[in-house]
């Protein structure tokens, strides 16, 4: 079983890469939607005749929505990435040493020093 000291490391390895895939996905969602396209929020709530006078403006704010919602679905993958690459993957390595170092069948990989050979005394 997985210490607690271990869970707590995982656990704060998760929460780091939530938060920096959070702030990858709002910054591609940012830089996709466009800094024009708040300016263009602020113009159609200040005037809504503008979209009969404009309708690139439609184009531009479902352009900048899709810009917003791909950020947000990258930042979900990166989330998802993190928490098996952390929480699950971690805990299942573990969990399987222990089920097959109690079986005895785990034997510890070789030493990796490189081969000498011994010389044959005549």
């Amino acid at each position: 079983m997985v210490s607690w000291r271990r869970s707590f490391v995982i656990a704060i390895k998760y929460l780091v890469f939530a938060v920096i895939w959070a702030i990858v996905g709002v910054v591609i969602g940012v830089l996709m939607a466009g800094a024009a396209s708040f300016d263009m929020i602020e113009e159609i709530t200040a005037n809504p005749g503008v979209l009969a006078e404009d309708p690139t403006i439609i184009a531009r704010l479902v352009s900048a929505t899709l810009g917003l919602i791909i950020g947000a679905i990258i930042s979900y993958l990166g989330l998802i990435a993190s928490f098996a690459k952390y929480v699950v993957g971690e805990t299942v390595r573990k969990e399987l040493e222990e089920i097959s170092f109690a079986r005895g069948a785990y034997a510890p990989p070789p030493p990796l020093t490189p081969y000498a050979p011994t010389e044959r005394k005549s």
